[in-house]
């Protein structure tokens, strides 16, 4: 039942993706080489006997393209991952400053309709006894999610975000 909740999340990730509009008139913008490459999201992790499978999103970021692939391994260290499903959106980014903060986000929006959907930026968290620079994505309505250059088996999505909220519409 996780596998399937964790596919499910990632699926239901990757179709809000592609469904939800962006808003009209915004000037877009690409993203900046610090925020572009691969990222990976650790979704969920399910065991059946003694066999553990972890579920992993990996987003590709380009100036104003989003690659969304599913992946699953039953490697601990997350490598050698077996392809489930991909996602190609094209996106329009919107830049925002906090004028106070001076810190910079992105809104995410899709090409294919008419509004906003997440918001990115950069912070720093700490995974294990390190900090690492992360990827946040902040989803409209439904929670945050956060992505690392490696894939890495912290910050759970399945425990952060409302599965029910996000796939509400599908």
């Amino acid at each position: 039942m996780r596998l399937s909740r964790g596919m499910m999340l990632s699926a239901g990730v990757g179709l809000l993706a592609l469904s939800l509009p962006m808003a009209a008139g915004a000037k877009t913008q690409t993203l900046p080489a610090s925020f572009q490459g691969n990222w990976y999201g650790y979704v969920s992790a399910t065991t059946e006997g003694k066999t553990t499978t972890h579920s992993i999103a990996k987003v590709h970021l380009t100036g104003n393209k989003l690659n969304y692939g599913i992946y699953t391994s039953t490697k601990a260290n997350l490598k050698s991952r077996t392809w489930i499903a991909s996602f190609k959106v094209p996106a329009q980014l919107t830049k925002k400053v906090n004028s106070k903060t001076k810190r910079v986000t992105y809104r995410l929006g899709s090409k294919l309709a008419d509004a906003n959907f997440a918001t990115l930026s950069l912070t720093k968290l700490k995974v294990g006894t390190k900090k690492v620079t992360a990827l946040r994505e902040k989803i409209d309505g439904v929670g945050s999610v956060y992505l690392f250059r490696q894939p890495t088996k912290s910050h759970r999505w399945d425990n952060t975000l409302d599965l029910e909220n996000l796939l509400a519409d599908y």
